[in-house]
């Protein structure tokens, strides 16, 4: 086509796009979306470390004929998006995920405004972020878009699996992500209508509300609730009579600007915190691992030589599929394949397994060191390298733990490196774990599959009404006593 043609069907193409968008007319056709399971199912056979480590392979399979047989007919990209999810929820491990396509939404996806708290059957306004203020905190939700909130947080769980089907981990992220998963569930319309009720009152009213990009959403819950949200190495004294102080570590990942790839900066402001905890004289500290979703695993041990008195190895044992080997070393690294292949140890046909007889140890930090008593609070999102931390702590029994179930499962995890990869139609993003990774804990102190805490302490709706922190509270209430 000529320049000057193109200039002139430029405009109705420009009104086609207008008119008929493209992605509202996408469809995939029966072929398109069986040759995406096929895929999905041959990779997850071929590279993961633990595909059938919680469920059955025969059942696995039964579901996988069921998925072909639902998808006779061309279908939305919304409703195979959220059909095929069993191919991955079905693994029940959180570290093994799918999303829609990273141009699917654009760069600024809308999310739900409103962060919502769940009591029993019930969902309340806990954060707004929305530009609509007349639906205040402590609001109840009971429908968006006529839909009952409750049958809503139900099909957000079919979005995501969690370790061996942990349902601590699977309420958790229903509720504390409902905004970004309600965006996967039900795609982004510029607005929903919102039906609430207000505190105190039976009238049901109805508003509707724009979605927010998560920028905005961010933005506007930083300056409309100043000390709601959670900043990492955040440290208070609570109690100064009693030498009471709270960590507060919400991720294992904190980078500093150009190109920190062994994450120095989390070490230097952990080396911090430790520092004041020392000047200040701490001698109960509390490490609030909640809504830790993980991250480093080096950091980890950076974390425990503060506050283990004796040596510790982080882990007892890798393994990964032979087929991901090169996924894993690429030959042209040449040194880490050749490494690899000498520590990776060819057990059985289609695994290589590292086994740690290092003699070596973590040693702990002589200065800055804590020997006071500690106390861990976990919940359902503390998870991977979180979990890696709460159940090395435990084996050495190194304080108490409070909260409820963390959400990873306490023999280890399948992580560390990952195979991320598109599905050839739908172009639906997959996460996949490479590595299996077993914890060392060599006093066995944990007999359960799960962590379980000391102390069993959930969130009260009245202290939600009164915005306190029922499981802080009482922690720093037990230490008083023991302090009596």
């Amino acid at each position: 086509m000529k320049l000057y043609n193109l200039k002139k069907a430029f405009p109705l193409f420009l009104l086609c796009i207008l008119v008929f968008p493209v992605s509202a007319q996408v469809k995939l056709k029966p072929e398109q979306m069986k040759e995406d399971l096929r895929y999905l199912k041959d990779r997850l056979q071929l590279l993961h470390p633990g595909l059938y480590r919680y469920n059955d392979s025969l059942k696995y399979e039964e579901h996988f004929q069921q998925l072909n047989r639902d998808f006779e007919k061309e279908t939305d990209f919304k409703d195979f998006f959220t059909g095929m999810a069993p191919m991955i929820t079905d693994i029940k491990d959180l570290h093994t995920s799918f999303d829609f396509p990273k141009n699917k939404y654009g760069k600024n996806p809308k999310v739900f405004p409103l962060i919502v708290r769940r009591f029993g059957d019930r969902f309340f306004v806990h954060l707004n972020g929305s530009s609509d203020t007349t639906i205040i905190r402590t609001s109840e939700i009971v429908r968006i878009n006529q839909e009952p909130v409750i049958d809503i947080y139900r099909n957000l769980q079919t979005l995501y699996g969690t370790d061996n089907g942990n349902e601590t981990s699977k309420e958790y992220y229903a509720e504390k992500a409902f905004a970004s998963y309600y965006l996967r569930y039900y795609g982004m319309p510029d607005s929903v209508s919102v039906s609430y009720r207000l505190p105190a009152n039976d009238t049901v009213f109805v508003r509707k509300i724009a979605m927010e990009t998560n920028k905005i959403l961010l933005k506007t819950l930083s300056e409309r609730y100043k000390n709601a949200l959670r900043k990492n190495f955040d440290f208070v004294i609570l109690d100064s009579l009693n030498k009471v102080a709270r960590l507060d570590i919400s991720s294992f990942t904190l980078k500093g600007k150009y190109f920190d790839l062994t994450q120095s900066r989390f070490k230097k402001e952990l080396r911090k915190r430790f520092v004041a905890i020392e000047k200040t004289g701490i001698k109960h500290l509390i490490i609030d691992l909640r809504g830790n979703g993980g991250g480093y695993i080096p950091n980890i041990s950076r974390l425990m030589k503060y506050i283990s008195p004796e040596p510790f190895k982080l882990i007892d044992t890798m393994m990964f599929r032979r087929k991901a080997f090169n996924k894993l070393f690429p030959f042209y690294t040449i040194g880490p394949p050749i490494v690899a292949s000498f520590l990776f140890r060819k057990l059985d046909s289609r695994h290589r397994y590292l086994v740690n007889r290092n003699p070596k140890k973590h040693k702990p930090y002589k200065e800055n060191h804590f020997d006071g008593k500690l106390y861990f609070l976990m919940d359902g999102g503390s998870y991977s390298a979180t979990t890696f931390t709460l159940g090395l702590a435990y084996d050495m029994n190194l304080g108490t733990f409070i909260g409820t179930r963390p959400g990873g499962a306490n023999w280890g995890s399948f992580a560390g490196e990952w195979d991320n990869f598109k599905l050839p139609n739908s172009r639906i993003k997959i996460h996949m774990p490479l590595y299996k990774i077993v914890h060392a804990q060599p006093k066995g102190r944990i007999k359960g599959f799960f962590i379980e805490p000391d102390y069993y302490v959930g969130y009260g709706f009245n202290d939600f009404l009164k915005r306190e922190d029922t499981v802080l509270k009482f922690t720093v209430n037990m230490i008083r006593a023991s302090n009596l």
